[in-house]
């Protein structure tokens, strides 16, 4: 199955949704939809060649509170991306009260893995601001609050993007990006 069938599936599931699908389910749909158009993000990063670490790999963090043992699958299903842009990626999960210890680590983008507090959704964009990371949320409501991307759900999923999130963090992305995105 291709990647826009995929989205397509997503897109008509979550549409089905008011025809009884639990919050849970929901959710769960939004960050496999999310997780599918994370590597487009970053693909879109015009300046992601100069984000690798030591090694020259794209360092790609997936931040969750306390769902640990959840977010492995997803994890999984990103490393098999492999490269993003002629450039390897490594795959790490963190928890929000270690993300300090990536500081120097020079991760290239962050994933939001499950619904946060505020006080540790806002640690988070503030990290990705200070180290012009793309700070990426599936989850409603994420980026008016000042994510730089996730899903718009309509007729379709599409990539939702928070300009001013990316001016602040310096993130620069490709124009036909931003023009097949919903942008706020």
């Amino acid at each position: 199955m291709s990647p826009n069938e995929r989205l397509l599936g997503i897109a008509i599931v979550l549409w089905l949704w008011s025809a009884g699908l639990g919050a849970r389910e929901v959710e769960s749909l939004r960050i496999n939809a999310g997780i599918d158009l994370f590597p487009s993000f970053l693909a879109a990063d015009l300046d992601i060649a100069d984000k690798t670490d030591k090694d020259g790999a794209l360092l790609l963090l997936l931040v969750h509170w306390d769902a640990e043992q959840e977010v492995e699958h997803l994890a999984a299903g990103l490393a098999e991306v492999g490269h993003i842009r002629d450039l390897p990626v490594r795959v790490r999960t963190v928890s929000v009260e270690a993300l300090a210890e990536y500081r120097d680590a020079r991760p290239a983008g962050m994933f939001v893995t499950e619904r946060l507090p505020a006080e540790a959704l806002a640690r988070i964009l503030a990290f990705g601001r200070d180290a012009g990371v793309l700070v990426i949320s599936p989850h409603k409501g994420d980026v008016e609050q000042g994510a730089s991307g996730g899903i718009w759900v309509g007729d379709r999923i599409l990539p939702f993007v928070n300009m001013r999130a990316l001016d602040a963090g310096g993130v620069r992305l490709k124009p036909f990006f931003l023009r097949i995105a919903k942008t706020l």
